[in-house]
Formats: structure tokens, C-alpha cells, sequence
């Protein structure tokens, strides 16, 4: 950084400034001042300018995400098939065996009323889980985002969490982790958020398996809606 003299304009020599007191004194017209400002002005500048440089290398594509650009319209989609949609299908096929076979009993043997009432939760838990499974082998995520809107859906199997919202509401995507209230080492997931012009936060795209993803999706959406990439507070960093 070169500093000027703010009296009459004049450069600094090396030996004429003092890094500890952030003072300086000018030859030309004797003036002592303070670059206290200028030096902290500097540095924020520096610290913008790496923060450009690494934000601006774009993350790889993940294997599973499918890029589609026609028809003035650029989709992202990817399956919601996991080793742990694989794992959960037998778990369910056991436990849905269970409760057949129980009510078979309770049934065929005029069983008392308690027998038919006490699975009920169980029922229900074996209704959540194998709809989360059937979901896991049908349903994709697709991001579209077309001139005016970006649209978020996923399907076809009914689930929550779809969006719709105008370009212009968006001011910057960024990546957060999810915490998952688990004592299992890999519970931990990652989702897609995004800041609006009211400053309010939402979430875009929950339960993506690492930063990268969610990174990935973050420039490859801003480089379409010519978003300047910038740090957020509270976002995933590594």
C-alpha cells in the first residue's frame, strides 16, 4: 500500500512511516498523520478480493445431478435413491411382515380388543416408513429456473418442502448444515438456503449428503441469476 500526504498530496517514504503507531510524517509540508483508516481500508479490501478468488472456482458436479439447458429454461435433477433407501426397504419388509402376520392372528383368532389396539403406533411408524422408502425409489428433486422464477418440486410422490419464487427475491444462496438431534456418526446432513431482499432466510433444497452439493447447486444457480457471490453469516464453511 502507498500512502499520500492528505495535506498537499505528496508520497510517503518508506522510512517516513511508523507500522506500530500507524503515524506518518510528510517531507513536503511536515504534516503528521494517521493511516490508521487507510491501512484497515486496505486490509478489508484484501480480505474481499481473496474471498472473490475462492468463492468464484466452481465446485464439481456431483455424479447423481442431471443438467438440462433448452427451451429458455435450466433444470437441475437428481434421484433420491440411496444405500439407505436400500437398507430401509428390508427393515420395512420385516417389520410390515410383523404387524400382517399379528393382525393375521388377532383376527383369525377373534383376538381381544387390546390386541388389535395396541400396534396402532406401530402401524403408523410402518406407514411413515415405507412411504419414505417408496419415495426413495420414485421421487426426484427438479430445480427450474426459468426467466422470471425459480421453481422447486419434488415428486411424484406428494412430499413437502417445494418452492416457488421470483428471481428478483433472491439476493444470495448459500450452504448450512443441518442438525440432526442423532447419535449416529453420519447424521449429518446439509441443505441450500436462500437469503431475500427483505433479508429474510429460507430454506431451498434439506437432506443434500455434503457440502459439496449444496455448493455445487449455490454457483451454479447464482452464475444463471447473475448473483455476485459474497459470505453469509451462519453459512457452512469447512
Amino acid at each position: 500500500m502507498k500512502l499520500f500526504c492528505p495535506e498537499c498530496g505528496a508520497g510517503i517514504a518508506a522510512e517516513d512511516i511508523d507500522l506500530a503507531s500507524s503515524m506518518a510524517k510528510c517531507r513536503s509540508c511536515a504534516a503528521v498523520f494517521s493511516f490508521k483508516d487507510s491501512l484497515a481500508a486496505e486490509e478489508e479490501r484484501a480480505s474481499r478480493r481473496v474471498q472473490a478468488t475462492e468463492l468464484a472456482i466452481a465446485p464439481p458436479k456431483p455424479p447423481k445431478m442431471r443438467l438440462e439447458d433448452a427451451g429458455g429454461d435450466f433444470v437441475i435433477s437428481w434421484p433420491w435413491f440411496t444405500l439407505a433407501t436400500l437398507g430401509m426397504t428390508f427393515f420395512c419388509i420385516a417389520w410390515d411382515s410383523f404387524l400382517v402376520f399379528w393382525y393375521a392372528m388377532a383376527l383369525r383368532h377373534n383376538g381381544p380388543w387390546l390386541m388389535i389396539v395396541f400396534p396402532i403406533c406401530h402401524v403408523g411408524v410402518g406407514v411413515g416408513l415405507t412411504y419414505w422408502v417408496l419415495c426413495g425409489y420414485l421421487n426426484r428433486t427438479r430445480i427450474t429456473l426459468s426467466a422470471g422464477e425459480l421453481l422447486v418440486r419434488h415428486g411424484p410422490l406428494p412430499w413437502f418442502g417445494n418452492r416457488l419464487l421470483q428471481n428478483d427475491q433472491i439476493r444470495q444462496l448459500y450452504c448450512e448444515e443441518q442438525f440432526q438431534r442423532s447419535c449416529s456418526a453420519n447424521s449429518r446432513q446439509f441443505q441450500l438456503s436462500a437469503m431475500l431482499a427483505d433479508n429474510t432466510r429460507i430454506t431451498l433444497i434439506k437432506g443434500l449428503a455434503s457440502p459439496g452439493e449444496a455448493r455445487f447447486l449455490e454457483s451454479a444457480l447464482e452464475q444463471r441469476l447473475k448473483i455476485s457471490p459474497q459470505r453469509v453469516p451462519g453459512e457452512y464453511r469447512d
